[in-house]
């Protein structure tokens, strides 16, 4: 908007803040981001921001962005309260840190926002942080062990693979490294000591994809201390430990070692009290000016911060958990001395200076009424309509088929009228003193702004696929001997063969050792979380017949899916058109992308609903990951042809959620979308009624009031189920009733295992939403102890950003007790209670209060729903978190984290001191679980295993248990298959399939890591063709540079393995000292003989030719070379011409 910078850049406003000739004062939101603007563009020098707290620092840098969105705004971030900090560190807010500090010695900058407390915080000197920026060049000369060490005391961390920032991985002569500023991690492949190759590779596949010459490594943390820094600290540190009790001295003593070994984390800060060569963001900044807003807000806020944190300073003292410290912050006013300063004030007084700057906003009921307003406004102004090329077009249309006349904005226009301007920005505004209105998609079509999104390099696809990594302990099932415990890897050498073996113990400590050629006979053990396990005896009959019930129930299963395939095709249903042109424009009016699932999902239903079989589809996905769009786009498809949508809910709550949404979404088309639920008055029920049976209603949704047998409609074409399961059974009837002849798309956020999806294609139709949106933030959870002040700082946290907070709490006995401290501990704080023991209509009442915001904090038991969506609602606290499973606590993390604003879960335990062993134990695997580690997957085994019993039938849980999820699906897939004439591979034929007896295997010095093992040892047992092979092969050498002698071998193995699995091959037999291969009779009456036996001559002269019954054998003597003579044989083997 070049018209906007020459207004700013002439804007006396403007020049009175540069020369500090007025005063500023109660500004909003955009009077001071306008003013920011246009004094980075007048100054053409960056400019600081301080303002009084984190929520207004980042709404400052949303709306920023929004404005201009090309403008370089980097946000300085710290965490407010060093109480909540001590215990909990968010990543996301250090990747903020750390790119902000870089960004501003970079000079890649126009606007540095942070805050009061952030910007008083010790962090390391400029200087400091400048020479722990490394630069790699290839040829460089490099000691790994001294940038191993470097890189660890810059803040980074050793992982097995690199998937996010701040960690490396070392491979052989790989390093792969994440640092902030990269798009993608590095992988840095060495020849010795010198740096051979730079490239930059994708996380996912972890496959190099862009080479470079040279490359930046940044600091991973801002606080960066040298032995000269340590030790000052560590002096009155061992001074205090003299006089410090044992408890103390243990404690401090870990911390010690900590900064010895350069593992500073933020649980340290205290400590930095006794760090005299600290810096703040303030030593950052040269000739800048800083804009201190407010001044007042400001020291308020830092008063409040001294006073908390002496109080948590004494916490911890009589705690016995810290030493006295002080000057933990540096001081503002001294900070700021003899830098160039502007102040906004938080009051008015008499010199201070108009802005006639506004934000714009344009109230109608459809976009016909906003273009007579616009052409109304534009007699007296200059209406500048600023859209993208895409609404751009459209908006065009409007204007021309409404005869409304228009000009294309080029330059600051001089006359009153409408112009049109193509732009990215995204708020709309008001310039009284030149006439001016700009508006934006916002204004016009009440487009969803997109909020300022922190960096999602964190966010790591929840995918529902990655269940099969194992470890030492877990539960195994082999389907010839049963259940089991794996034990690790073992490279054993037997008969001069060497291999690597699976361990697994059974009952009595018996072990067996399984070649990890024949890992497909092995399964991950997974059933209810509940569950007790029972190990298999070796050499008993009792796991045969486990299996024989668990295969006769399975055949039941298969029958019951073929016989409704089977039912399903016989039907006959609408078929619907294609997309239209309305459809398209509807789509598109979304103000967000689709992720590639929901894109799928889409086409799915799609497809089905224009094919004239009646659709049964199942869509599922996790809370929030978009189901409801995917059902709107349905339901719109059945409208442009003329059918009606019945959406089934379970509850009121979520029938008033999705009649919001759906109106909401169909704001600008003319469809009539109507609710029946208990908010409903009878006569108004009475009038739906009618309408929806005389056609005049289009979507119709609703509790189970819909399916009364009085609600009669017109032309019916689709009906939307939300969580069928948690029907009772007499309106699952009625909804089969339903069914029988229109398309039904059922919803679901019990995920199922992939594998069962795929062995249902063709028989039960599925979509599945496995990535969430990309708007969606990773939910920050932590584990912490129970302490009364640091929850009443974590609820005043959110409330000061105006969010809303759950507080789990599962004893209804003191729910009561736990809601009024919470009410005396913060005065901001409006509280509410639900739980299981409340009329239904009671819970109903507070819920729909609390979406109203009229409460912000909601004090209750497990009993609120999952599908429940309330965006606003970003914290959940966790009481006595150790008594839930983890698959609770994976659906209560769900709670929060519904919108683009960063959420945090709480798993709030006791003092460890006071845990059993047990209680510990389930604490380990809930930390784990935090980290979207095992425990992650052991939550997600739980629910898929519910989702898999919901979907079979709810009698299939305990079969799923006695064999466990996977061999259970496998077993399913197998009856289903030769229910569908397919041919199925007799398991106990597996162990015998090719299997070349040579050496092979993983050393230890190659891959240390077993789980990393069994997922190479996983990827070559699926490989079946060459040219995959060769992949794999290239693959491996890119992660792992070049491979060992006994690596290749393996490789080899595979090769040959692969070329015996050929249709030429008859047969392939192992014998003492040689090995015999035939032809197939067909194959041999076509290979050219001379040219084979030239080829074998080549290669060795012990290799014998022979042709017995019509088919070429090959003896091959076991030597050195014999499996690469033989790879080369076949390879090199000719037909004859004909």
């Amino acid at each position: 908007m070049n018209w906007l910078s020459k207004y700013l850049e002439k804007s006396n406003i403007v020049n009175a803040f540069l020369e500090d000739s007025a005063t500023f004062s109660h500004l909003s939101l955009f009077q001071e981001t306008l003013l920011i603007c246009g004094s980075v563009q007048k100054r053409k020098e960056p400019l600081f921001v301080v303002k009084e707290n984190e929520f207004q620092a980042m709404q400052l840098v949303d709306s920023l962005q929004r404005l201009q969105t090309d403008l370089r705004v980097v946000y300085y971030n710290q965490e407010e309260s060093l109480r909540v900090e001590t215990i909990v560190q968010s990543e996301v807010m250090q990747s903020n840190r750390i790119d902000a500090l870089y960004r501003i010695l970079s000079g890649n900058f126009d606007v540095c926002v942070t805050h009061a407390i952030a910007s008083v915080r010790k962090i390391s000197s400029p200087q400091t942080l400048k020479d722990s920026i490394i630069t790699v060049h290839i040829g460089d000369d490099v000691d790994i062990n001294d940038l191993l060490m470097k890189l660890h005391f810059m803040g980074y961390r050793r992982e097995k693979y690199v998937e996010k920032p701040f960690t490396y991985a070392m491979r052989g002569g790989i390093l792969d490294i994440y640092s902030i500023q990269m798009d993608k991690p590095l992988r840095i492949e060495f020849f010795d000591t010198e740096v051979e190759s730079l490239r930059y590779f994708d996380i996912d596949s972890q496959r190099s994809e862009k080479t470079v010459d040279e490359a930046t490594i940044v600091f991973a943390t801002e606080v960066i201390l040298s032995g000269e820094n340590i030790q000052d600290i560590i002096i009155p540190l061992d001074h205090a430990l003299k006089h410090a009790s044992d408890t103390l001295r243990d404690s401090l003593e870990i911390k010690k070692d900590q900064l010895l070994n350069g593992m500073y984390d933020a649980s340290l800060y205290p400590l930095l009290s006794f760090w005299n060569e600290s810096s703040t963001i303030f030593d950052f900044i040269g000739k800048e000016i800083i804009l201190i807003s407010t001044e007042n807000g400001i020291h308020r806020t830092l008063d409040q911060n001294d006073q908390d944190v002496l109080e948590f300073q004494e916490e911890m003292i009589m705690s016995d958990t810290m030493i006295p410290f002080h000057e933990i912050y540096h001081d503002f006013k001294q900070c700021i001395q003899g830098k160039t300063t502007r102040f906004i004030q938080e009051f008015q007084g008499s010199k201070d200076i108009y802005l006639p700057w506004h934000q714009a906003n344009i109230v109608s009921e459809s976009l016909s009424d906003t273009l007579q307003w616009l052409k109304k406004e534009a007699i007296s102004n200059r209406v500048i309509i600023a859209l993208d090329d895409q609404n751009m077009e459209s908006f065009i249309n409007e204007l021309l088929n409404n005869n409304m006349n228009y000009s294309i904005l080029s330059d600051f226009p001089k006359d009153h009228g409408i112009y049109l301007d193509y732009s990215e920005i995204e708020q709309g505004f008001i310039l009284d003193d030149v006439d001016v209105q700009v508006y934006t998609a916002f204004e016009l079509y009440h487009f969803k702004r997109r909020k300022f999104r922190y960096d999602d390099k964190f966010a790591k696809a929840e995918h529902l696929n990655q269940l099969q990594d194992l470890d030492t302990s877990d539960y195994v099932v082999h389907r010839q001997y049963g259940i089991g415990k794996y034990m690790g890897i073992a490279t054993k050498e037997i008969d001069g063969i060497e291999k690597d073996f699976m361990r697994i113990q059974y009952r009595d400590n018996d072990e067996l050792f399984v070649p990890l050629e024949q890992f497909n006979l092995v399964r991950k053990y997974m059933s209810s979380e509940a569950m007790a396990v029972r190990l298999s005896k070796l050499g008993s009959s009792a796991w045969q017949k486990s299996k024989e019930r668990v295969e006769a129930d399975i055949a039941m299963v298969a029958d019951k899916l073929i016989q409704l395939y089977s039912s399903r095709m016989d039907t006959k249903g609408f078929a619907y058109q294609k997309d239209t042109e309305y459809q398209i424009e509807f789509e598109k009016s979304f103000p967000y992308d689709l992720t590639p699932d929901q894109v799928q999902a889409v086409k799915e239903i799609k497809a089905d609903m224009e094919s004239d079989e009646p659709m049964d589809r199942l869509l599922i996905g996790d809370v929030g990951f978009g189901k409801t769009e995917v059902a709107i786009r349905a339901a719109f498809k059945a409208f442009v042809d003329h059918k009606q949508v019945v959406f089934l809910c379970p509850t009121t709550i979520l029938s008033a959620q999705h009649m919001r949404t759906f109106k909401e979404r169909f704001e600008n088309y003319p469809i009539v979308v109507e609710v029946l639920n208990r908010f409903v008055s009878d006569a108004q029920q009475k009038d739906i009624i009618k309408r929806v049976k005389e056609g005049k209603v289009d979507v119709l949704i609703g509790t189970h009031r819909v399916l009364s047998r009085d609600v009669k409609f017109k032309d019916l074409g689709l009906l939307i189920i939300d969580e069928e399961q948690r029907f009772g059974v007499e309106h699952k009837e009625r909804i089969k009733e339903l069914k029988v002849s229109v398309d039904v798309l059922s919803l679901s956020a019990t995920p199922i295992p992939r594998t069962l999806q795929m062995s249902l294609i063709g028989l039960r139709s599925l979509s599945q939403l496995n990535t969430a949106p990309s708007n969606r933030l990773p939910v920050m959870t932590y584990v912490i102890e129970k302490n009364e002040k640091t929850i009443h700082d974590i609820v005043a946290k959110e409330i000061n950003r105006g969010g809303q907070v759950f507080y789990l709490f599962n004893n209804v006995e003191q729910i009561y007790n736990v809601a009024n401290h919470i009410a005396r501990g913060n005065a901001n704080a409006s509280v509410a209670v639900v739980h299981g023991q409340m009329d239904r209509t009671e819970i109903e009442d507070v819920m729909v209060r609390f979406i109203a915001k009229e409460y912000n904090v909601l004090v209750c038991t497990t009993i609120i729903e999952t599908g429940i969506d309330i965006p606003n609602a970003n914290t959940i606290l966790v009481d006595n978190a150790q008594r839930f499973g983890l698959s609770q606590l994976y659906q209560i993390k769900g709670r929060v984290g519904r919108s683009d604003r960063l959420a945090y879960a709480y798993f709030m335990i006791p003092s460890s001191k006071n845990l059993t062993e047990v209680a510990q134990k389930r604490l380990q695997a809930i930390k784990e679980f935090t980290q979207l580690g095992s425990g992650y997957k052991i939550a997600m085994r739980d629910l898929t295993i519910r989702g898999a019993g919901e979907l079979l039938g709810g009698n299939q849980s305990g079969f799923i248990d006695t064999v466990g999820i996977d061999l259970y699906v496998e077993l399913l897939k197998e009856a289903i298959d030769k229910r569908k004439g397919l041919k199925v591979e007799d398991s106990a034929q597996t162990e015998t399939s090719v299997s070349v007896n040579v050496s092979g295997y993983l050393p230890e010095n190659f891959v240390e890591d077993d789980t990393e093992k069994l997922e190479i040892y996983q990827f070559i047992n699926n490989i079946s063709t060459v040219h995959d092979l060769q992949l794999f092969y290239e693959s491996m050498t890119d992660r792992y540079g070049s491979l060992p002698q006994a690596v290749q071998m393996l490789l080899e193995k595979k090769r040959l393995e692969i070329f015996l699995t050929d249709e030429r091959i008859d047969s392939f037999k192992e014998r003492v000292n040689r090995v015999e291969l035939v032809f197939t009779q067909e194959y041999s009456d076509i290979i050219d003989g001379v040219a084979l036996f030239e080829t074998v001559s080549q290669r060795s002269v012990d290799i014998v030719i022979k042709y017995i019954n019509r088919k070429i054998t090959l003896h091959v003597p076991i030597y050195k070379e014999w499996t690469e003579d033989l790879i080369y044989i076949l390879d090199n083997v000719k037909e004859k011409q004909s």
